[in-house]
């Protein structure tokens, strides 16, 4: 009776032994470490691989999308400010066409009135060769 309880004993403390260790277990095989997990420990490691996976394609997706905003910031930035520099240039050109609309309209003012001052000598130039005339014709014919 006492080798049956120890056999016995023996085979419920292996079978206990087996089923009662906690996983992870490192097991060395040939030289070799080898982790041996349990199938539920299994499938979360893949869900965690698979997680990582996506997250390190995101991230990469994300990084690429990044770049791509920056380069076009970079460009709507570069595109500010050649508009900023024409908008300059536009402004000192009309700046000039203004000071240029101020000479013209002095200069038109003084065309004017030389115009008139002309026009005026024209008509007493005519006027007084009218009279010149007519005096001159009355004294001829008058003799």
């Amino acid at each position: 009776m006492k080798l049956i309880s120890a056999i016995l004993f023996t085979v419920i403390f292996n079978v206990y032994s087996t089923l009662g260790q906690t996983y992870p277990q490192v097991v060395v095989i040939e030289k070799d470490s080898c982790i041996i997990f349990t199938l539920p420990q299994s499938r979360e490691m893949i869900k965690w691989d698979l997680q990582l996976s996506e997250c390190r394609t995101n991230l990469e997706l994300t990084s690429n999308e990044s770049a791509l905003k920056d380069s076009i910031i970079l460009n709507q930035s570069n595109q500010i400010t050649e508009y900023q520099q024409i908008d300059s240039t536009y402004g000192l050109i009309d700046n000039e066409n203004k000071e240029l609309r101020k000479l013209l309209e002095e200069e038109r003012a003084v065309l004017t009135k030389e115009i008139r001052r002309q026009k005026f000598r024209k008509w007493l130039v005519g006027i007084g060769g009218f009279c010149t005339t007519a005096v001159a014709t009355y004294l001829y014919i008058k003799k």
